[in-house]
Protein backbone atom coordinates (compact mmCIF):
# COMPACT_ATOMS: atom_id res chain seq x y z
CA UNK A 1 0.00 0.00 0.00
CA UNK A 2 1.18 3.69 -0.81
CA UNK A 3 2.03 6.01 1.52
CA UNK A 4 -1.08 8.05 0.12
CA UNK A 5 -3.07 5.44 0.16
CA UNK A 6 -2.62 4.98 3.81
CA UNK A 7 -3.18 8.76 4.65
CA UNK A 8 -6.85 8.53 2.69
CA UNK A 9 -7.49 5.43 4.56
CA UNK A 10 -6.75 7.25 7.75
CA UNK A 11 -8.75 10.43 6.90
CA UNK A 12 -11.39 8.32 6.21
CA UNK A 13 -14.67 9.82 8.50
CA UNK A 14 -12.27 11.87 9.81
CA UNK A 15 -11.89 15.00 7.40
CA UNK A 16 -15.52 16.88 9.41
CA UNK A 17 -14.05 16.90 12.84
CA UNK A 18 -10.32 17.70 11.51
CA UNK A 19 -12.02 21.08 10.02
CA UNK A 20 -13.99 21.33 12.83
CA UNK A 21 -10.64 21.30 15.00
CA UNK A 22 -9.16 23.44 13.15
CA UNK A 23 -11.83 26.23 13.38
CA UNK A 24 -11.97 25.94 17.10
CA UNK A 25 -7.90 26.12 17.03
CA UNK A 26 -8.31 29.81 15.00
CA UNK A 27 -11.20 30.84 17.43
CA UNK A 28 -8.86 30.29 20.61
CA UNK A 29 -5.56 32.12 18.51
CA UNK A 30 -7.78 34.95 17.67
CA UNK A 31 -9.28 35.47 21.33
CA UNK A 32 -6.06 35.42 22.40
CA UNK A 33 -4.53 38.20 19.82
CA UNK A 34 -1.99 35.27 18.02
CA UNK A 35 -3.76 35.56 14.88
CA UNK A 36 -5.41 39.49 13.27
CA UNK A 37 -8.93 39.51 11.97
CA UNK A 38 -7.92 39.20 8.15
CA UNK A 39 -6.22 35.98 9.09
CA UNK A 40 -8.92 34.59 11.16
CA UNK A 41 -10.71 35.07 8.18
CA UNK A 42 -8.72 33.29 5.77
CA UNK A 43 -8.37 30.83 7.96
CA UNK A 44 -12.42 29.94 9.10
CA UNK A 45 -13.17 30.75 5.10
CA UNK A 46 -10.71 27.54 4.04
CA UNK A 47 -11.64 25.68 7.12
CA UNK A 48 -14.95 26.13 6.73
CA UNK A 49 -15.05 25.35 3.27
CA UNK A 50 -13.13 22.18 3.72
CA UNK A 51 -15.83 21.12 6.52
CA UNK A 52 -18.60 21.43 3.78
CA UNK A 53 -16.99 20.01 0.99
CA UNK A 54 -16.10 17.13 3.63
CA UNK A 55 -19.55 16.73 4.84
CA UNK A 56 -21.47 16.94 0.60
CA UNK A 57 -18.51 13.83 0.24
CA UNK A 58 -20.00 11.90 3.12
CA UNK A 59 -23.66 12.69 2.17
CA UNK A 60 -22.76 11.70 -1.90
CA UNK A 61 -20.84 8.55 0.17
CA UNK A 62 -23.94 7.47 1.94
CA UNK A 63 -26.59 8.12 -0.76
CA UNK A 64 -24.97 5.80 -2.92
Amino acid sequence: MSAINAVIKFLSGKKTYICALMIGITAVLYSRGLIDDSTRDILMSVFGAGGFMALRAGIKKVGQ
